[in-house]
């Protein structure tokens, strides 16, 4: 009897995993992004033959994949079974990058959007000697049987199951090819139809309103939020959708406002530091390194010809004071159960107004520079006043640099969240969101006690202009406090002086009580200007008309 053994995995779980793992198209494009960063590509081109999405192609120009890989995954160990990170091997060779690939799956990711597809490598091998070959994909769609479907054919599930079809073919080496290209005029009609579909908006086409310039599609769509109401990216639909998200997740610099003299430095994303309080030099700093190591990766991804960046732009209002701004720096080193945890960040809050886009509101977790899933605005599941307003003027980005992977689902798209790492994430992040809400009611109360006094201010000028401006200055208004005075509107008829007693608040809202005062004392300058009831109700009536269209 066998007392101890291993515990597998049958391949048709992979197999259907593989077919659906990922949630959207630009999380289908980031693994082959991904695949081409570690590949040291400087370029990785994806193209949809727009707007026919007939055609899908993703061309990179880094080190390529060998004959011996691609049999390796296709015909030999099968796919999941990369070895980018053999032995100690964390960074790629020329531009020092986080690899950022494990098991091997992203190169099966154009599956969820295509029937079959084809591979042109040119690389160099070990001799130093150009190498190419080109390969077709051949998907099958109907024919994986389910779990249940195996163990009911035969009893038990196998250990190896197809899941589709390749023929290799080598073909002579070009030096100005090197790199790697999957293509594909297979694709699926449901990718097709919502591509074209996306281009509609309310029975109008949006495709004349598209330009191939991520700063035009940027001022066309996306940051123009508090001029027409565009509040979500989603608006857009699937197209639009895609490039933004594909900007956000890709390990890519954040985007520069080149729209500067040369004399001026230019707006680095996520955060305009000219619109917020000079007392976040240490995070501007910061941000700025962060920009310079992401540029030094030597990294460029275009979609359909437009060169993207990452789009963040913080704060999402132009009517904030630097001081109604929150940042809090995020800096994290330990060992967890004797694994490195590392992780840097901030979060930042705009009081009083919610973040917009709505798709920055929440927390972006970025593993080896790429964004795991959306941002979450639940902040990894804090409970305290999350379901406040004041959750919505928040968002924040954290860059994971060591630990975490073993958290990792396997579409890379979300954690598991039992994983000790995660937890102590979890915990950290918890502890800055409260801290950073906390400081977010401080300056919310501290806003809306000096919004009050102006519109006071504001109100007693109404007040005495109006009264004046009626009488034609013969009466002058005085508005001060007279504590020990019971009464709301003293008359010095001696000096035609009308004196509003500010001490008492008659109505408790503050408007409403000054309509109030303002109605006495035009009654009481009413009955001074003139004897006759008849002038004096005249005079009522149209300074009290004056009075609802000033106050109300």
């Amino acid at each position: 009897m066998q007392n101890q053994g291993k515990i597998k995995v049958p391949s048709v779980i992979v197999a259907h995993l593989i077919r659906g793992l990922y949630r959207s198209n630009a999380t289908t494009f980031k693994e082959l992004v991904s695949n081409a960063f570690d590949a040291d590509a400087t370029e990785v081109r994806i193209d949809t033959n727009f707007p026919e999405f007939d055609f899908l192609s993703c061309v990179d120009n880094g080190k390529g994949m060998s004959k011996e890989i691609f049999l390796r995954h296709f015909n030999e160990k099968g796919i999941g079974s990369s070895t980018k990170r053999k032995g100690d091997n964390q960074f790629t060779p020329i531009y020092h990058r986080p690899i950022i690939g494990r098991l091997g799956i992203g190169m099966l990711a154009i599956g969820q959007l295509c029937h079959s597809f084809e591979i042109e490598s040119h690389y160099l091998d070990e001799d130093g000697k150009g190498q190419a070959y080109h390969a077709v994909i051949i998907l099958e769609d109907e024919g994986i049987k389910t779990v249940e479907e195996q163990e009911k054919d035969s009893g038990f599930i196998h250990g190896d199951l197809e899941v589709g079809t390749w023929q290799m073919t080598e073909i002579e080496y070009e030096e100005e090819k090197k790199g790697l290209s999957i293509i594909t005029n297979d694709v699926r009609a449901t990718f097709r139809r919502e591509m074209k579909q996306s281009l509609e908006k309310n029975g109008k086409s949006l495709i004349d309103k598209i330009r191939f310039n991520q700063r035009k599609i940027n001022d066309e769509f996306f940051s123009v939020f508090e001029n027409n109401g565009n509040k979500s990216i989603l608006k857009w639909n699937t197209y639009l959708e895609t490039i933004w998200e594909l900007s956000i997740l890709c390990p890519l610099p954040y985007y520069e406002d080149s729209n500067t003299t040369q004399n001026e430095k230019k707006i680095v994303c996520p955060i305009d530091f000219s619109k917020i309080s000079q007392r976040y030099e240490n995070i501007k700093k910061f941000i700025e390194e962060r920009q310079q190591q992401l540029k030094n990766y030597m990294f460029k991804v275009t979609f359909d010809g437009i060169d993207l960046k990452r789009l963040i732009s913080l704060p999402s209002s132009n009517n904030l004071k630097p001081d109604a701004q929150e940042l809090h720096l995020i800096d994290f080193d330990q060992e967890i159960y004797g694994r490195r945890l590392r992780f840097t960040g901030y979060i930042f809050a705009q009081v009083p107004l919610a973040i917009i886009p709505w798709e920055l509101n929440g927390i972006q977790i970025r593993l080896k520079e790429v964004g795991i899933g959306k941002y979450d605005p639940s902040f990894l599941k804090y409970h305290e006043e999350i379901a406040t307003i004041r959750s919505k003027w928040i968002s924040g980005e954290i860059f994971v640099d060591e630990g975490l992977e073993a958290a990792l689902t396997i579409n890379r798209d979300s954690f598991n969240e039992h994983e000790e790492h995660y937890k102590k994430l979890q915990k950290e992040i918890h502890k800055h969101i409260h801290s950073i809400l906390s400081e977010a009611n401080n300056t919310a109360k501290k806003l809306s006690l000096e919004k009050k006094v102006v519109k006071t201010q504001l109100i007693q000028t109404n007040i005495t202009n109006l009264i004046e401006e009626q009488t034609n200055n013969e009466f002058t208004v005085e508005q001060i406090s007279i504590p020990e005075n019971d009464k709301t509107v003293i008359l010095d008829a001696t000096k035609n002086k009308i004196i509003i007693n500010i001490a008492h608040r008659n109505i408790k809202k503050e408007t409403s009580d000054a309509l109030y005062k303002t109605i006495l004392a035009a009654y009481e300058v009413s009955k001074q200007l003139s004897a006759n009831e008849e002038e004096q109700k005249l005079f009522f009536e149209t300074t009290l008309k004056k009075i609802i269209q000033k106050l109300i």
